[in-house]
């Protein structure tokens, strides 16, 4: 490509990458303008500088940088802050759950979780028919299996109320 020997005198321009590359070159315009990264600023000329601020998902003008990386680091926070209040909850739900199984335990007729508990020690720890892999909790149809008739209806409900003692 023969550049324009003219462009030389135009006016240059400050464009900040704001892409998450860790190098980005000049993918449009052929100037071999190299960005360092994230809000590195590079000056080109007013013509080339108009075609890049054209994508405003990847160039700004250098001039409204420090506008952005505020806007940035303000979304940056909320995010966090999300995924904190997030992960709050759901520890929240995650203790709630094991008090209502150690509720659901106590009131569990004491014969009943003892049965239930000898069915538990006799599973295999490493088996997927008898311990669920995602919670590591017995399955129901294992415990049934090994009580028989000897508890009727043992729910998976019971199960966990009282595993979840039994870990304690």
């Amino acid at each position: 490509m023969h550049e324009d020997p003219m462009r030389q005198f135009l006016p240059q321009v400050p464009v900040a990458y704001i892409g998450t590359k860790k190098m980005k070159r000049d993918p449009v315009c052929g100037t071999r303008t190299v960005w360092n990264g994230q809000f590195d600023v590079k000056h080109v000329d007013a013509i080339n500088a108009d075609i890049l601020l054209g994508f405003p998902k990847v160039f700004i003008h250098g001039d409204s940088l420090d506008e952005y990386k505020k806007q940035f680091e303000t979304e940056l926070k909320a995010e966090v802050e999300a995924e904190e209040q997030k992960a709050a909850k759901e520890e929240a739900a995650r203790k709630a759950a094991e008090e209502a199984e150690k509720e659901a335990a106590a009131q569990i007729d004491e014969g009943r979780a003892e049965a239930i508990q000898s069915a538990i020690l006799a599973l295999d720890p490493d088996s997927n028919e008898h311990f669920f892999k995602s919670t590591g909790k017995p399955k129901l149809k294992a415990i049934r299996g090994l009580l028989g008739d000897d508890v009727e209806d043992v729910t998976q409900e019971e199960v966990d109320a009282v595993f979840s003692l039994m870990e304690a």
